[in-house]
């Protein structure tokens, strides 16, 4: 008999690194064989969403979603739902794993002929279409587009060289990260990103020790010369991160995968600066393209991508279902 489990501590979760651990994790599973469906549920200091009428809203999470087939990842999320709801949540959404800094979104469309990238989420349409059957609805969505790393035109060179030096009178300064003071930097990008994100969809703080565990390990990976910050008075106002993609042919592709501009600073096309930069490093030392990574649909930074002419390759959906009205 098919059937739903309760689990604290599941085998499957055992080697995730997460500061904060599921409330409640279920799978569906027969006779003791591998789960059809699994997932985590979080109901306990989850985000909230931007409009005054949802912040009054609980808010649950489905993460770390697997399902085997449609029709069995349906059955578990109709039993998440349930949990959920028992646990007094207004609002579920997913797939997330707790919050917007681990893993969450799936792939919703996709370029046939366009390859993963690293650190690209992925799946298949079992996943896609278990929401949909569960009675989920987009929330929020968000894409990946490619572009050649080519020569810039002499009106791109002197339109950045205008802003560059508006940077300058106002004291901005560019440097790379120095990985020799890798923790210190790591201190720095996490102040700017709790003030530069506070106000993005669904974010959630992090504290110091947290931002660590999900940087530290990809040290070995970062490349100084792809990670660029802006700085005025000693303080970080704007970094932008990126990576080369490792699922390429090596040197080939860069990922840009963060762009973070303070709140006081913007609009000064600091953001076109750095990340034109570091394009720019990556495409004297080889890369012939970069992905604009994950972007969310009203991001100020897609005017960047549409400007230097990327093409969509990917798009990724959050979803969510109104429990008090099922």
């Amino acid at each position: 008999m098919t059937k739903i489990l309760r689990e604290q501590e599941p085998s499957w979760l055992a080697d995730e690194r997460f500061g904060v651990r599921p409330d409640l994790c279920l799978s569906l599973a027969k006779n003791g064989e591998p789960p059809r469906a699994r997932c985590s549920l979080w109901w306990s200091g989850t985000p909230q969403a931007s409009s005054m009428a949802e912040k009054t809203e609980r808010l649950g999470l489905v993460g770390h979603f697997f399902c085997a087939d449609a029709d069995a990842g349906a059955t578990l999320l109709e039993g998440a739902m349930n949990a959920l709801r028992d646990a007094g949540c207004a609002r579920v959404a997913g797939p997330m794993d707790g919050d917007t800094w681990h893993s969450y979104r799936l792939v919703t469309q996709s370029a046939d002929e366009a390859p993963r990238f690293f650190l690209e989420p992925w799946n298949d349409r079992a996943p896609v279409e278990a929401f949909r059957r569960a009675g989920f609805e987009p929330w929020s969505r968000y894409s990946s587009s490619e572009l050649e790393l080519e020569t810039p035109s002499s009106g791109a060179r002197e339109r950045r060289e205008r802003i560059k030096r508006r940077l300058a009178d106002r004291g901005v300064t560019l440097r790379e990260l120095d990985r020799g003071r890798f923790a210190a930097e790591l201190d720095r990008l996490h102040a700017l990103s709790s003030e530069a994100f506070r106000q993005n969809f669904l974010y959630t703080p992090i504290d110091r020790s947290a931002f660590h565990r999900l940087y530290v390990p990809v040290k070995s990976l970062v490349d100084p010369r792809f990670v660029c910050l802006a700085e005025r008075d000693g303080e970080a106002i704007g970094f932008v991160f990126a990576l080369p993609d490792r699922l390429a042919p090596a040197g080939d592709r860069l990922v840009v995968k963060t762009l973070a501009v303070h709140p006081r600073c913007r609009q000064l096309g600091l953001g076109t600066v750095l990340v034109e930069r570091v394009q720019e490093q990556a495409r004297t030392a080889g890369c012939r393209t970069a992905i604009h990574a994950l972007q969310y649909e009203s991001n100020a930074s897609l005017k960047i991508t549409r400007r230097q002419s990327g093409r969509l390759i990917r798009e990724y959906t959050l979803f969510h279902h109104r429990l008090a009205d099922s």
